[in-house]
């Protein structure tokens, strides 16, 4: 399934949720599965994102860098290709559940909306 390193980044939150709450084995082993991939992903962008604050960025005495508040024009740049970074699609495997195998799960709205994708509705 594609989704855009934004969802990605996003649904982290609530995959780690749902990992910690108690499921049936069936339910626990897709949410696995899917934190994994996104897991790969995850560091891959944490990765991009620490380049371009080396790239825009200074390096501090500790050895880190920033992108000093002062310097507009860097921290724009940054943030022109960090959103575009986040807005390309990756190929996850992401396991489908439908809702009732998320009944145990205690979400909210916001952190359901964030796992939509592999959420399966049926009529």
């Amino acid at each position: 399934m594609k989704l855009k390193n934004k969802q990605i980044l996003e649904a982290q939150q609530a995959l780690g949720k749902l990992l910690n709450t108690n499921l049936p084995v069936k339910q626990a082993y897709h949410i696995k599965k899917t934190l994994e991939s996104i897991k790969k992903q995850i560091m891959f962008i944490d990765e991009q994102r620490k380049d371009l604050i080396k790239k825009y960025g200074v390096e501090k005495e500790d050895g880190n860098f920033e992108i000093p508040v002062d310097e507009k024009e860097k921290r724009e740049k940054f943030f022109t290709e960090y959103e575009s970074l986040l807005e390309i699609e990756e190929e996850i495997d992401a396991r489908k559940l439908t809702l009732d195998d998320l009944e145990r799960v205690e979400l909210t709205a916001n952190e359901i909306e964030t796992i939509e994708f592999m959420i399966e509705v049926s009529e």
